[in-house]
């Protein structure tokens, strides 16, 4: 999900700048997630 909004934006497709705070957002639960030793 959120690779596919990073290639999106890469490729220039419109995305609303708040997609990037979101993938920020997502990224640091899955980092929080691994560390917490999580099973996604």
């Amino acid at each position: 999900m959120v690779a596919a909004l990073i290639v999106q934006a890469l490729r220039g497709a419109e995305i609303a700048p708040y997609a990037w705070l979101a993938a920020l957002a997502g990224g640091t639960y899955l980092l929080a997630a691994l560390f917490a030793g999580r099973d996604l």
